[in-house]
């Protein structure tokens, strides 16, 4: 009986060590889950020393396959104080180029790099969108009602008194949360559960208030816990915090229409209760009032304070370039009779005007203007049978092509016709530092509804560091590979410490390509 008990133990011993050892070659060799801890790659990747994206690393796909440009990639760090630590960025310069930052965009050898579509698609950033606007506003008003400890009701609408410098911590999280994309319910679930796992035992909460603001704003040693502390006081101080949050949510309509109003200038459009604009008179015109610009944090929540501060290196600037690579989509509703609307937008130093008129029987007809002159038109039948016309309006300007694409909305069968036009500048250099501005014109009875806007990826220059062996590294915004060396950027280019910082990556640092998300379960799936 012993024997065979003994037995036993050395199969299952065996067995466990064999499991450890094939765990150890894949770990190795084949593949390897890593945790993101920062927020240098959002919105690809969604960063946080607790709740941050797992990711998994194919490490014998470059064994296979060379590196290639927009590549996620896991290596490591080539700072000689950070040899052993893993880094994430994006692959954007291969062996033997030279890398050029202009207007937040990539050249290559004097070649403006487009990125492939899928990989376009990850880029893309939302700055603006009706849901988005609901949110910002209810922040607005939850954080004012928790200034005052109360709210105070008008005609127009409760009348909220400004926050206190000290809640700025607190909106910077809740934005971050926001502007990738996370309901709002989940938002204070979060900051709170954060809180109360990164608290020790044992804190002294009466030190946590305006006097430690300035602690926290320079990033000490002892930020984390200060924070921690201070937003677990604010959500045991505010026991009524999910109150004022069920009750702003039900109050929908005003909170689409007082968003609305602080993110557009209207003249002749008036605001649904569903957050859409109507044409009331011919010559109705709807300006975008934020400044479209890089940075952190979505600039259409610019109005919810004007004392913001972000987490960022100081050698890459403001954060607050402007933007000219942007996208906007929305849903175009044309009266029966027929009518016109057109999207002008300011970007790089020149105005695209995209137009477009509808015959009342359906024959739809879109130019596009560039300062004022037509580069390119495109017809067809969008619309069939009675009612107002029902449209998905796209305009993207991105990597020196700008892209006006009008289709059929209206979930008919008879219909289905796209339009397109596109004006190609990619060989052209454009300006810097051109501020961007957005601005619809309608006739009257057009409607607008579900407008999101979108900005690129917009890498930010860096100031020139002197690296041994490559001591002009950075100067005029250029970067000069070697043999074997590659160029890693983060995608959130204001707060990511990459090689515009410690250099380029030598090939043997490459660990492998990162291309799935394991966790969290809302994010699972493959990556670009």
């Amino acid at each position: 009986m012993q024997k065979h008990t003994s037995s036993k133990i050395r199969e299952y011993a065996e067995s466990l060590s064999i499991a450890f050892i094939l765990a150890m070659i894949i770990r190795c060799f084949v593949l390897e889950a890593f945790k993101i801890p920062t927020g240098s790659m959002e919105p690809t990747l969604r960063g946080d020393p607790s709740e941050g994206d797992r990711i998994l690393v194919s490490k014998f796909y470059y064994s296979v396959y060379d590196p290639e440009r927009w590549d996620v990639f896991v290596f490591y760090c080539p700072d000689p104080d950070k040899l052993d630590k893993h880094y994430i960025k994006r692959l954007t310069g291969k062996p033997g180029e030279t890398i050029r930052i202009h207007n937040g965009n990539l050249y290559v050898n004097g070649k403006l790099a487009r990125k492939p579509p899928d990989v376009q698609q990850t880029l893309w950033r939302k700055l603006a969108d009706e849901k988005m606007i609901t949110e910002a506003e209810l922040l607005y008003r939850l954080n004012k009602a928790r200034e005052g400890g109360g709210v105070e009701h008008a005609a127009s609408g409760p009348i909220l008194r400004w926050p206190a410098g000290t809640y700025i911590v607190e909106y910077e999280e809740q934005l971050r949360l926001l502007e990738n994309h996370t309901p709002i319910d989940y938002v204070y679930a979060s900051s709170k559960r954060r809180a109360e796992s990164a608290l020790p035992k044992k804190i002294d909460v009466s030190r946590v208030g305006p006097e430690m603001f300035e602690i926290g704003r320079r990033g000490g040693a002892n930020f984390r816990q200060w924070y921690a502390a201070w937003l677990k006081e604010r959500n045991d101080a505010d026991p009524g915090i999910r109150e004022l949050n069920d009750r702003y949510l039900s109050d929908m309509p005003g909170l689409l229409k007082s968003g609305t109003l602080k993110t557009w200038d209207l003249q002749g459009f008036e605001v649904q209760d569903d957050g859409s604009l109507v044409a009331v008179d011919d010559s109705a015109s709807a300006s975008y009032l934020r400044r479209i610009a890089d940075g952190r944090f979505s600039d259409h929540m610019e109005w919810i304070t004007d004392n913001r501060f972000a987490w960022q290196d100081s050698r890459v600037g403001s954060g607050r370039s402007s933007v000219g690579d942007i996208k906007l989509l929305l849903d175009l509703s044309l009266p029966e009779a027929g009518g016109t609307w057109s999207a002008a937008t300011q970007s790089y130093g020149m105005q695209f005007e995209a137009s477009l008129s509808m015959a009342a029987d359906g024959k739809a007809k879109l130019k596009l203007k560039r300062d004022g002159q037509e580069v390119g038109s495109d017809s067809g039948e969008l619309h069939h049978g009675p009612g107002s016309a029902k449209l998905k309006v796209t305009l993207t300007n991105v990597d020196g092509i700008y892209t006006a694409t009008v289709g059929d909305a209206s979930g008919a069968d008879a219909a289905g016709s796209v339009i397109s036009v596109a004006a190609d500048y990619r060989n052209e250099q454009t300006p810097d530092d051109k501020p961007s501005t957005v601005q619809f014109h309608a006739t009257k009875g057009a409607a607008l509804d579900n407008i999101e806007l979108w900005r690129d990826v917009y890498y930010s220059k860096m100031t020139p560091r002197s690296l041994e062996g490559k001591p002009d590294w950075g100067k005029d915004a250029t970067y000069v590979l070697g043999d074997n060396e590659y160029l890693a950027l983060g995608d959130n280019s204001t707060n990511s410490r990459d090689s515009r910082d410690w250099g380029p990556v030598p090939s043997q640092n490459i660990v492998g390509k990162a291309f799935f998300i394991l966790t969290p379960p809302r994010r699972l799936g493959f990556m670009e």
